[in-house]
């Protein structure tokens, strides 16, 4: 996933792009705190219908530094979550236009 981390289905994460020999993405104050926030995304998802889902993190909170400013992660930075899921694209169809993820 180049510079993306994906949660495993039970929750667990990989340990790519993380601080100092830690599994949990910066911004993040504990594992446990990582892992709640994910549970409670899977389940909005969840309750939305959405089963099929992959959760992870990217960008400057897995690696270290902005990639547009070249700044390191600090208080002001996001956290960037993603979401891949069949149901959610459903439909969905690229175009030169619009770009992926307009419904037509």
């Amino acid at each position: 996933m180049g510079g993306a981390v994906a949660l495993a289905e039970r929750g667990n994460f990989g340990r790519c792009g993380f601080a100092a020999n830690s599994a949990v993405p910066r911004g993040f104050a504990s594992g446990q705190q990582f892992s709640q926030a994910s549970a409670e995304l899977r389940s909005a998802l969840g309750s939305h219908g959405v089963t099929d889902a992959t959760i992870g993190v990217r960008g400057s909170s897995v690696t270290g530094t902005s990639f547009k400013t070249g700044q390191p992660f600090g208080p002001a930075s996001d956290i960037d979550f993603f979401v891949e899921s069949a149901q959610m694209t459903q439909g969905l169809r690229w175009t030169p236009k619009f770009g992926p993820g307009v419904k037509l």
